[in-house]
């Protein structure tokens, strides 16, 4: 109808509603033409109750009459005709703008065209009808769009759209239709889904169909939900093959079916009327298997179907169902086991069905396992409600349908529709079914969901199963509103289109289709009281298929079934429709109350901070991530989730396998450092298990993300829940346990995200997890639809009550809203831009990226705290400022922002120039070591002096100049950070970093600055201008600075100067001021600060405490401080200790409750928090609280004493006043409840107690005190005793062997042998491999030793019969020393043990001490005698027996082996250069000069003449003990010497003596090793001695010792040494004819050499390259001829100078005195290959490693030039230029002519010099000659020398005509 006029009649609407007699008005409307008024539009105005409802239903009816029909012309004649007077009402009515309104715009024709190409195709040989194509455009009218064209123009646009058809014109009944023009497929599928029930199986070399699920579906009908009867479905185990005549006659369609049953029906002779009928009833085959015989008699008339005919009918369905039971009818009970039966047959294995117990799954079919075993229920979408990104369902699940009710209009009915496998004309069907469900749900005026992808079970008709189906969503959309409006009449179909919603699909996950989704499709109807008002919804016949009878039908929903109502009951409706709107209307009210929706955020706040703002107390989140929804991508996590990356968290358990790659790890990754975990690391039975690994992770400070379903950078795939339990819950459980157990009992909290409803892995984790952290948990989903699987199952479980997850589920709050609740919460610390200087002046941005990565470090920016808003306002400014400087003053650690804020708050102490100037030394000039290239500067400060905040200071006020930092941890990565830091954006130059390390442990230091120089020495080979890698500045506590520190370090006092003082009191006199304008801050609370401000006077800090001790009386807080107070006096590192570690003596109920309440929620929902936040003011000024970061990455909350001053005070007074002693406290501290629990926090405050007891102090005169301070302060004032039993209990709670160790110390102290060896015994069984225990262990036995020998020079003489105790205890002692010196050669230290080797030594001499107090002793001679004289035992020793005759001849062998270890080891091996890490006890060449002097008092002779009466044998073992007697024991005696005076003639002397034992056939290596030994003393120490020795000599005395044996443990590696050094093949050896050995030796040698490198020093095969402690090079190939060409190391160093430096190399000295060879760099730039030639001219090649790798890529494979050093492992190569610095200079790899002639202008040259020795020597030799001849007696000692003499003389002779040959 016209738009104007509708509006006259709406303008009449009451008048023509009350007045019209539409009722009479009908036949002449139908007479009409073009059917005005059809005659189902009649029979509609007649089922109207009344008259006024007659006039609404015609006047509605015309007004959606195509304006083209004219309809409102021919109802105003009818009118005119019947009802005069109305007609001229409406002629007279005036209409304005306002009444017609605006007309709509849109192209329809666009629109038109769109449906038409996007339902139909052009292709030949298709056809379909006219209204087919009427019917798909009548979609429009649902989209608003008045679409009223007539059936010729619908036909010229198609014709128009699609050239190649063409229209037959419908004729003889027939209808219209187009050729060539066809509907596009619309077929769709149904995938195949096994039953919850079962668990599918396959039978060995079953195929495909073996394994194949059920069908999904087959059948067209629908089962309503609470309906009975039609919700039944077909039997799962029917598989989905082709249609045959029996197998699958339930899926057949209409016509299938007929064409099956025509043999049948002819049979009974049925006739043509029955079949069409068949038809007609649209009865598919799922429909004819369940009718009874009194459906045949209800649709079939007699005529159709006669009773005998039905009964037969009958029998020959049962025939067909009892030959065929596969095909039997669903609900069937009685052929359920025949079905399994016959296809246990066909698959040779039965499968379950749901009365048969289930079949495990094979393990590889995951899958399907996974439906089948999968016990969780799915959950409906919210009613009417959009699809949100979450919302999904998951492939096979179960989900519960029931919940029907008549009386509820509001509680929607649901509706499934089964579709059958390959269902053609799909769409269709799935919009018939809506339409006709809608239009039930709107006449019943009830709520519903229609459902397709659910399919009822047909064992279960509570339970639906999630199957999903294919589908194009936009065109069954399309043909849903298409059918509407071909069903709904014009009048109603805006209503209808109202009340149905558009179509909701929802994804439903599946595995095996990821390429093809599967959809549940869900429409809503929403039959809302005020949009139906009070319509009856008729469907027009023709579009359900109905009976032609019936041309419209009327729906509703009895008993939940769809029914079409019979005229008698569509009348009864219509008296009831009013009743329905209202009372539906009525309900709508009832249940929409007042909502008021929950304050989320203050939930989560109530359950995560206690209802704080911010975190108060001491807790450790755990997170627990579900799989993420896919619609989350990393722009969504970074947008809405990155509050995840802020928390300090313990573990994040993350069971989303792609979280690594697309997931919140992924996203996080660059934000945050993690370690990586998989629940296999935690699983002992996984390969990827380490109980190292674990153990190292109980220390780390990062945080960690364990992967606990996937992760594939380690190929590890997701899993199912059947596979995930089996195989990665035992993993997950024990990762679990042990993160939980390093929480402090009660104050962990489990954060549970859940993303989305995927996440039933992480159920099969979820009781597990709750009852971990029972009460302390809580959960966050966005949707109540996403949580509401994980309250089914753990109420189902009884894991929680209901109470408990409405208390602790957070759900609804979008995620962007939680991100910010959650921000403000953690309130993360924005860094911004850290700017740092470079070398050229200018700054660099230090990306946020490369800051996480260095994250064991605290990076200072060159612009800290500039560019901070909050410091921009002036009154926000002040603010911070005053909030800064009370926490300051109070004791609180400095902050950056305290420097900033410049004087204000903190004073540059007197120590800081002097500080400074240190610093800065450091880092402009390099070390006077050159072996240090990291330089060390360190302040040593008492506790509370402010060593931090002047380190700081340090650090402050040099960052625009250097990169500076602080350590906040060391680790294995911190040495490589801070060289990431230095050469950050600095390709050349680099400027030395300032490290501070604050009061870190010793061992960690050393450790760090070992790697520095590891990395620094690589640095300074490709770095021009190296001068210094790095300063560290080590802030060190002390508690005892003596004046012996001075000198080597800056000292930081309690002692302030008097221009310090002034500051404090005027810097008082303004916060009192402040105090009496504000009342806020009370100067008199700042403790920390009045200390400082009364000089840290002791009277001031003994009336604070008195005054605030006396204020506490609260017991708990009382004995926190006596605890506290004692752990802090006596711990010298002051340590902070974590709050929760005293949660069991304050948070405690009673002894046998919880710990403490922290997650328990209180009546008001408030999570209980922790102690900590409801200290008194009093014990809040006396403690101070900080935040460390802890294991895992979390930050921990620690408390102490404000002052260590404070805290000794605090104890003194508890002491005094309740008459404790200190062991009593100490004691009742051990025995307290505290270490009840076993956690992270229990463990640092156990490492701290340890340190009481087994942390000795530095005392005065810079030695370590004997034990700590607790145990020397209960020694001294309560005695021994209670100082044990101290260290006793710490062990026993310990089980420390280091405290073992203390207690075996301590009561060797006080003479407590047995119990010093009970525990020195517990020690080394607990470490035995560790040498510093056994190093104890020994010290008992010599102890005792010592006692004796103490006794015994008080003048007590020892009885013969006690020797073999006495010697018993040496012998221990040695075995035990022995034990220590073989492990401390492997172990993995840094430090060197020789503690087995100087023990033994003094075991040794002390012995032999007490052997001269012996009741027997004779005298030295006799004792002597007898240790060195294998044959001789005098009768004052005859008590010994042969074992210890054996053990007391032994002795000098072990003591010089030993001391030959110690020499070797002191010239071999360069030693620590830092004296701060020497320990008291290591080894310096003082002590061991005494050492060997005192044992060689017993073994040495003292003698140059050698007894006549001694065998050849003898006398050469007497000449050996004579040079060790006189120093020469090794390489290192031998140098020795050249300190002493006459240390020429001594070793003159040895080398005499050493040459008779190598001419002597029982020369040894000794021998050798010390006659070479000596020459090079004498050559090093330029003694003109060496010009008589021939080179000849050297050569065949070092060719000697090479085949000579090497001892059996230690070989010499002089053997190496001096063969390579003697006989390498030089220019100038070759040139003198020199017999050298062969190629094949040296290289031979070289590869031994190494080797025995290794022997004597095993760790440097083992230990990292930094740990390891350097071996020394002391001789250079020089330019010279035989000796000369020996270049001692530091022969050309002078005083400062350094070998590393370059001037060194490049000095003219050098250039002159050292050779250089020629070769070429390898890859890798670590060796050289050299090419040597032999006498012979032939040629060969040898490798040499260099001193350093030499990393200018540019260098390599190139020709070299480099000096060859020789070291104790081999030849190295040093100074390696591509250049010959030695050009132009007189050399001997160039210059045939080695040396110029002697002349007198050069007669400084050292070979005219040498010349001029031998001549002089010649002479004097010739004198003492000539005056022994003159003598008329002559002694025998006259004789000897004179023999001596003449041999001296020959040797001269000979060494002259060598030189002079050698010269010409």
């Amino acid at each position: 109808m016209d738009r104007k006029d509708w509006a006259k009649i709406q303008k009449n609407w009451v008048f023509l509603r009350k007045d019209l007699t539409a009722i009479y008005l009908l036949d002449d409307l139908k007479s009409c033409p073009d059917d005005i008024l059809t005659d189902e539009d009649e029979q509609r105005v007649k089922y109207e109750p009344v008259d006024a409802d007659k006039n609404e239903r015609l006047l509605r009816i015309l007004k959606h009459k195509p304006s083209s029909l004219n309809a409102y012309k021919w109802f105003l004649g009818v009118v005119k005709k019947h009802q005069k007077y109305i007609f001229d009402r409406l002629q007279e009515t005036k209409l304005d703008a306002s009444d017609v309104g605006d007309e709509p715009s849109y192209d329809i024709n666009s629109l038109v065209r769109e449906i038409l190409l996007k339902n139909f195709v052009d292709e030949a040989g298709k056809s379909c009808t006219l209204p087919d194509v009427r019917n798909a455009v009548c979609v429009l009218r649902g989209r608003s769009v008045n679409f009223d064209w007539k059936d010729d123009k619908l036909k010229d646009f198609v014709i128009e759209v699609f050239s190649g058809v063409i229209f037959e014109p419908g004729k003889r009944k027939k209808v219209p239709k187009f050729l060539n023009l066809g509907a596009k497929d619309e077929t769709g599928i149904v995938p195949v889904v096994p039953s919850p029930l079962e668990v599918p199986t396959t039978a060995p070399g079953a195929g495909a169909d073996a394994d194949a699920g059920a069908g999904a579906g087959a059948g067209p009908t629908a089962a309503v939900a609470g309906g009975a009867g039609d919700a039944g479905g077909p039997d799962p185990d029917i598989s989905n093959e082709p249609v045959s005549q029996h197998k699958d006659m339930k899926t057949m369609t209409v016509e299938d079916l007929v064409a099956c049953l025509t043999p049948m029906f002819q049979k009974l002779e049925l006739g043509e009327n029955f079949i069409a009928k068949f038809r007609e009833l649209d009865i598919d085959g799922f429909v004819f298997l369940t009718m009874k015989e009194e459906d045949f008699r209800r649709e079939f008339s007699t005529k159709e179907l006669s009773f005998g005919k039905r009964r037969k009918l009958m029998f020959e369905i049962k025939a067909v169902l009892e030959q065929n039971p596969q095909i039997a009818p669903p609900g069937d009970s009685s052929m359920s086991v025949q079905r399994v039966m016959r296809k246990e047959d066909k698959q040779g294995e039965p499968t379950a069905s749901p009365s048969v117990q289930t079949t495990p799954a094979r393990e590889s079919d995951t899958s399907a396992r996974s439906i089948a075993a999968a016990p969780y229920k799915e959950h409906f979408r919210r009613f009417d409600s959009p699809v949100s990104p979450t919302d999904r369902y998951t492939r096979g699940r179960m989900i519960e349908i029931s919940g029907y009710s008549r009386e509820n209009m509001i509680n929607p009915v649901k509706k499934f529709l089964q579709l059958e496998k390959g269902e053609k004309n799909m769409y269709r069907k799935i919009a018939k079914e809506t339409v006709m469900f809608a239009s039930a749900c709107m006449n019943d005026r009830t709520n519903g969901t229609f459902y397709v992808g659910i399919n009822p079970l047909p064992s279960d008709l509570c339970q639906g199963q999630v199957v999903g189906i294919h589908l194009d969503r936009e065109k069954c959309e399309d043909t849903i509103r298409q059918l509407i409006g071909e069903a709904f009449y014009e009048d109603q179909q805006d209503i209808a289109f109202q009340a149905v919603r558009s179509g909701k699909f929802i994804e439903v996950a599946d595995p095996e289709t990821p390429d093809r989704p599967l959809w549940v499709l869900e429409v809503d109807v929403v039959p809302s009281g005020k949009v139906v008002m009070e319509e009856a919804f008729f469907i027009r016949g023709k579009v359900v298929g109905a009976h032609k009878a019936k041309k419209q039908h009327l729906y509703r929903l009895i008993d939940g079934t769809i029914n079409s109502l019979s005229e008698k009951d569509i009348y009864d409706f219509m008296e009831k429709k009013k009743s329905l709107t209202e009372l539906r209307l009525q309900q709508e009210i009832q249940s929409s109350p007042s909502y008021v929706p929950p304050d989320l955020r203050k939930k989560i706040l109530n359950l995560f901070t206690g209802g704080s703002e911010t975190i108060e107390d001491e807790m450790y989140p755990v997170l627990l991530i579900s799989p993420l929804d896919t619609s989350m991508d990393h722009g969504y996590i970074e947008e809405n989730l990155s509050f995840i990356q802020y928390f300090d968290t313990k573990a994040v358990f993350d069971f989303d396998p792609s979280s690594d790659s697309k997931g919140i790890y992924s996203a996080n990754e660059k934000e945050q450092v993690y370690e990586v975990h998989t629940t296999d690391n935690f699983d002992k039975n996984a390969e990827e298990y380490s109980d190292k690994v674990l153990e190292s992770l109980k220390l780390s400070t990062e945080k960690s993300w364990i992967f606990c379903n996937g992760y594939s950078r380690l190929a590890k795939e997701e899993m199912q829940p059947y596979d995930w339990k089996h195989k990665r819950f035992e993993g997950f459980k024990e990762a679990l346990r042990f993160f939980h157990s390093s929480i402090p009992l009660g104050r962990g909290m489990l954060l549970i995200l859940l993303f989305s409803k995927n996440y039933e892995v992480l159920l099969e984790a979820a009781d597990e997890v709750i009852l971990k952290f029972k009460d302390q948990w809580m959960v966050i989903a966005e949707t109540e639809e996403i949580a509401n699987l994980w309250q089914d199952e753990l109420t189902r479980r009884h894991v929680v009550s209901k109470k408990s997850l409405e208390n602790r589920c957070v759900l609804g709050m979008p995620w962007r809203h939680v991100n910010t609740t959650f921000t403000h919460i953690i309130n993360p610390k924005q860094t911004g831009t850290c700017e740092l200087p470079t070398s050229s002046g200018a700054f660099c941005v230090l990306k946020e990226r490369n800051i996480i990565e260095m994250n064991d470090l605290e990076i200072l920016s060159s612009r800290e705290c500039e560019g901070d808003e909050e410091l921009e306002d002036k009154q926000s400014r002040e603010t911070i400022r005053r909030s800064l400087e009370v926490k300051f003053f109070r004791g609180g650690q400095v902050q950056w922002m305290n420097f900033w804020f410049r004087d204000n708050h903190v004073l540059r102490r007197h120590q800081h120039k002097e500080l400074m100037r240190e610093v800065e030394n450091a880092l402009e000039n390099p070390n006077r070591d050159e072996d240090l290239r990291v330089n060390l500067v360190t302040l040593m400060h008492q506790p509370g002096a402010g060593g931090t905040t002047s380190s700081k200071q340090i650090l402050w006020d040099l960052k625009e100049k250097y990169r500076c930092c602080v350590v906040r941890k060391i680790s294995d990565e911190t040495s490589a950070q801070i060289a990431k830091l230095r050469i950050y954006d600095e390709p050349t130059t680099r400027k030395p970093p300032l490290i501070l390390i604050d009061n870190e442990e010793e061992d960690k230091v050393h450790q760090l600055l070992l790697e520095l120089e590891e990395k620094a020495k690589v640095a300074s080979r490709y770095e021009e201008y190296f001068k210094v890698f790095c300063v560290v500045l080590w802030c060190r506590r002390g508690v005892n600075l003596t004046r012996s520190h001075e000198g080597q370090k800056v000292l930081l006092k309690h002692e302030l100067q008097k221009w310090e003082l002034e500051w404090f009191q005027k810097k008082y006199d303004n916060l009192e001021k402040k105090f009496n304008e504000d009342k806020k801050v009370d100067p008199k609370l700042l403790i920390s600060f009045n200390i400082l401000k009364t000089n840290f006077d002791p009277d001031y800090i003994k009336r604070t405490v008195t005054e605030f001790m006396r204020e506490i009386d609260d017991t708990k807080e009382s004995t926190l401080l006596r605890y506290l107070s004692l752990i802090n006096t006596y711990d010298g590192d002051f340590q902070t200790i974590p709050i929760s570690a005293f949660d069991p003596i304050i948070g405690m109920q009673t002894k046998h409750k919880r710990i403490m309440q922290f997650g328990i929620l209180e009546k008001s929902g408030l999570r209980g928090k922790g102690w900590e936040t409801t200290m008194s003011t009093s014990l809040r000024v006396l403690v101070n609280e900080s935040s460390q970061r802890g294991a895992h990455g979390t930050h921990i909350k620690t408390i102490r004493i404000t002052s260590a001053l404070l805290a000794r005070e605090i104890l003194d007074y508890i002491m005094r006043e309740n008459n404790l002693q200190t062991s009593e406290i100490m004691l009742e501290f051990l025995s307290s409840s505290i270490f009840d629990c076993e956690n992270s926090s229990t463990y640092k405050l156990l490492n701290i107690i340890k340190n009481l007891v087994k942390k000795r102090v530095m005392q005065k005169g810079g030695r370590l005190a004997k034990f700590s301070q607790l145990i020397l302060h209960i020694n001294k004032t309560e005695g021994a005793d209670k100082a044990a039993d101290i260290c006793v209990e710490v062990f026993k709670k310990t089980e420390d062997p280091m405290i073992a160790q203390q207690i075996a110390r301590f009561y060797i102290h006080t003479s407590n042998w047995s119990e010093a060896e009970k525990y020195a015994r517990i020690a080394t069984k607990s470490r035995p491999k560790n040498s510093f225990l056994w190093d104890t262990y020994g010290q008992v036995y010599k102890q005792q030793l010592l006692d004796h020998y103490e006794r015994a020079k008080k003048g007590m003489k020892i009885r013969n019969e006690d020797a073999g105790e006495i010697l018993q205890i040496a012998q221990k002692a040695i075995d035990i020393f022995r034990k220590e010196q073989s492990l401390s050669e492997t172990e993995k230290s840094l430090m060197t043990n020789h503690g087995g080797y100087l023990g033994e030594l003094r075991v040794i001499f002390w012995l032999l001490n007490t052997f001269c107090h012996f009741e027997s002793f004779t005298g030295g001679e006799d004792l002597h005698k007898f240790l060195v004289d294998r044959c001789y035992k005098p009768h004052s020793f005859s008590f010994l027996d042969r074992d210890e005759e054996g053990m007391m001849k032994s002795l000098g062998e072990s003591a010089f082996r030993a001391i030959r270890k110690l020499e070797d080891e002191m010239v071999q091996l360069k030693g620590d250069s830092r004296e701060e890490f020497r320990p008291d006890w290591s080894l310096d060449r003082k002590t061991l000069i005494i050492l060997k002097e005192n044992v060689n008092t017993f073994f040495g002779e003292d003698s140059d003449e050698v007894p006549e009466s001694l065998s050849s044998e003898d006398a050469c073992e007497y000449r050996r003990r004579r040079a060790r007697r006189m120093g020469v024991t090794s390489l290192q005696g031998a140098l020795a010497l050249k300190y002493e005076e006459d240390w020429e003639d001594s070793l003159i002397a040895v080398y005499d003596l050493m040459k008779e034992n190598v001419k002597s056939e029982s020369c040894t290596g000794f021998d050798l090793v010390t006659i070479l030994n000596t020459i090079i003393a004498l050559h090093v120490a330029g003694s003109s001695k060496t010009a008589s020795i021939p080179y000849s000599k050297i050569l065949e005395w070092s060719n000697k010792l090479y085949n000579a044996k090497q001892p059996e443990c230690r070989p010499y590696l002089e053997t190496y040494l001096y063969l390579v050094l003697f006989h390498l093949p030089t220019d100038s050896r070759r040139m003198k004819g020199f017999n050298m050995c062969s190629e094949v030796k040296i290289q031979e040698a070289l590869v031994r050499w190494r080797e025995a490198f290794f022997t004597n020093y095993p760790k440097h095969r083992d230990l990292e390259q930094f740990s390891r402690r350097k071996d020394t090079t002391l001789f250079f190939l020089g330019k010279g001829v035989g000796l000369t060409e020996v270049v001692y190391q530091k022969e050309l160093l002078s005083k400062g100078a350094r070998m590393r430096d370059n001037q060194y190399w490049q000095s003219e000295k050098a250039k002159r005195r050292f050779q250089r060879l020629e070769g070429t760099l390898l890859v890798g730039g670590q060796d050289v290959q050299v090419q040597l030639q032999l006498p012979g001219g032939n040629k060969f090649h040898i490798t040499i490693p260099t001193s350093l790798p030499t990393m200018k890529r540019s260098m390599w494979q190139k020709r070299v030039y480099f000096v060859l050093g020789f070291s104790w492992s081999g030849p190295k190569a040093y100074d390696i230029t591509i250049d010959n610095p030695s050009n132009g200079e007189e050399s001997v790899v160039e210059s045939r002519e080695l040396f110029p002639r002697p002349s007198v202008q050069r007669g400084h040259d050292i070979y005219t010099l040498k010349l001029q020795d031998i001549e002089a020597e010649i002479t004097q030799c010739t004198e003492q000659l000539e005056a022994l001849g003159q003598k008329k007696k002559r002694s025998k000692a006259d004789i000897k020398k004179k023999t001596s003499l003449e041999r001296k003389l020959d040797e001269l002779n000979d060494a002259k005509t060598e030189l002079l040959g050698e010269l010409t």
